[in-house]
Order: C-alpha cells, then sequence, then structure tokens
C-alpha cells in the first residue's frame, strides 16, 4: 500500500492537497488540463523546483518513500542517440529481450532512439520501466502518442500486474472506465473522488470537467458520451 498522508504542494497560484492511499493494481488519475495530475505526480517523487513550497508525509508499506521503490515517467523527456535496446537495458543491465517482445520493439533494437515516432519513444520507455521491476509505477499520460491499438495493448499488459502499485494519468475518459481497478479524480488541486470505475457516475465526471458527460452501458461496457 502506498500512504500518502498529506501532500501538500504551492506552486504560485495553485495549490495542491491530497492525502489517500493507494493499492496494488492499476489506478487512474483524470482530471482537467491544469487540474494537478502531474503535479501530484511529481510531488510523490519529492522532485520540485527550488520555488515550490511543499509538506510531503509519503511511505510504501510504513518504509520511507525513495526513488529504489519507484519507476517515473514524465510527459516530456530528453531523447539520446543510443539504439532501443541499450536505453531500455540503460538503467538496470538486465536482458532486454523478454520486454521488447511484450512493447513490439523487437525490429526497431537497433534503431537510434533520437529516430523514433512519439508512440516508438513512449513504448521504449514503458519497456524500460518495466525491465526495471520496481514495486511502484508512476505514469504521466501515456496515453499520449500512442495509437488506439497500442493504447489497447499497454492497458490490458498493465492490467495484469495486480502485484504492483501503478499510477497513470490519463486524458481519455473512456481508458479509465474499462481498464482501472480504481480511478482517481482530481480538480483544482483536490481528491473530488477515489473508487471503482463502477461508482464513478456522470455527475462526478460533470462536476470534474466543468461539462455535461454521461455514461451509457453498451453490450455491457460502459461508454463515455459528451
Amino acid at each position: 500500500m502506498l500512504n500518502i498522508h498529506k501532500l501538500n504542494i504551492a506552486q504560485g497560484d495553485f495549490h495542491l492537497s491530497v492525502s489517500t492511499k493507494i493499492a496494488p493494481g492499476l489506478t487512474m488519475l483524470i482530471g482537467q488540463n491544469g487540474s494537478g495530475k502531474s503535479t501530484f505526480m511529481t510531488g510523490i517523487t519529492g522532485f520540485y523546483d527550488e520555488n515550490t513550497k511543499t509538506h510531503r508525509d509519503v511511505r510504501y508499506e510504513n518504509k520511507r518513500f525513495t526513488h529504489h521503490l519507484y519507476s517515473y515517467l514524465p510527459q516530456e523527456m530528453p531523447r539520446s542517440n543510443l539504439s532501443v535496446k541499450d536505453f531500455v537495458e540503460l538503467t538496470t543491465g538486465k536482458d532486454s529481450k523478454e520486454v521488447l517482445v511484450v512493447f513490439r520493439l523487437t525490429d526497431i533494437r537497433n534503431k537510434r532512439i533520437e529516430t523514433l515516432s512519439g508512440g516508438e519513444f513512449k513504448r521504449a520507455q514503458l519497456a524500460q520501466i518495466i525491465l526495471e521491476d520496481k514495486p511502484i509505477i508512476l505514469l504521466d499520460e501515456i496515453d499520449q502518442n500512442l495509437d488506439i491499438a497500442f493504447q489497447k495493448h499497454v492497458f490490458e499488459y498493465l492490467s495484469t500486474l495486480k502485484n504492483k502499485i501503478i499510477l497513470v494519468s490519463v486524458h481519455q475518459l473512456s481508458l479509465s472506465l474499462k481498464y482501472a481497478d480504481e480511478i482517481m479524480v482530481i480538480k483544482q488541486g483536490a481528491l473530488l473522488a477515489k473508487s471503482a470505475p463502477e461508482n464513478i457516475d456522470s455527475s462526478i465526471l460533470s462536476h470534474a470537467f466543468d461539462t455535461d458527460i454521461r455514461i451509457e452501458r453498451l453490450n455491457g461496457t460502459r461508454h463515455i458520451i459528451l
């Protein structure tokens, strides 16, 4: 269990204050642009710029939360001239054959990272993180740059990692309804709701995004209607 006893962050006029617990499984974080999703992610890690004021108490299984416990993928990451294979293995030195297969990178394993498309680079980043095999995985907007087929592939794979605490922020609400074990809804730096997908209803989403959102069931699956 990841225990966020208190996470208070002030960046200029923006303030975030969240206390919660995150269990093993796939937790998906949703909210408007500027609601605090990325701030919450970086707040968990403890990495801030010098102008950020914080109060942070984060623990994992009653242990002090350190970088040895988590892998973090931010929205933006600099590229290198390493090959895909070398990049994936960079942080661990482990053999990457299996994760290259999982993320369908085998055929481009010798390509340079700097030449990859946005989606290919995202898959290489995910492969590196999975190879690290840490108990906590933090992924900020990983649906960006992934086409529909790879979104499905990636989230189906993440859904199988039930022994890990995986926190993912996404833009596409439909992904959270379909794949999440639990959904966190954040608005203006505060936790608006946290529950299983079936308990996240239209009123919660409409309030979170300041627009009318309906959820309708089709063939047993809930869909977002704007």
